[in-house]
């Protein structure tokens, strides 16, 4: 099992906000747990204890996290990866930010309203990013 979960009920300092993070490590537990210790307080030193772009801080947090791992996956040797994701509940309101194919719903009155898209490379929009970012998306064998 390579999967790992955080949840900080007091994600900014005592506001009423929480913090879930779910990882899905692939190839090992390495980046999974990583994210599990990391992404967190990325996001929180990004953000600072008011927080008033959401949005740009679970962006920046995602951005700096992936470097670290990058940086620690070339020293450490890790060969695998983690897809994330990832919600802060604020009150009213909720953010939630995703890396991979990991996927949120929310169910309402019996409705599930999907809250994420999938990042993979079958989809347009995520070819076109990738693409647009100097990578190269295949289809080899049947799969991306």
């Amino acid at each position: 099992m390579e999967d790992t979960f955080t949840v900080d009920e007091h994600a900014l300092g005592g506001k009423n906000c929480t913090f879930v993070g779910v990882f899905d490590g692939h190839g090992g537990d390495e980046a999974s747990t990583f994210l599990k210790y990391n992404l967190h307080a990325t996001f929180v030193e990004t953000c600072g204890h008011d927080c008033a772009d959401v949005s740009r801080a679970l962006f920046k947090g995602f951005q700096k996290c992936e470097r670290e791992l990058l940086r620690n996956s070339q020293d450490g040797g890790w060969l695998g990866g983690s897809t994330a994701i990832c919600s802060l509940i604020c009150g009213e309101k909720l953010f939630v930010a995703n890396v991979g194919d990991s996927r949120a719903v929310l169910s309402s009155n019996g409705f599930v309203i999907p809250l994420s898209i999938d990042h993979k490379p079958s989809n347009d929009e995520e070819k076109a990013r990738i693409e647009s970012s100097g990578g190269r998306v295949v289809h080899v064998f049947g799969t991306w």
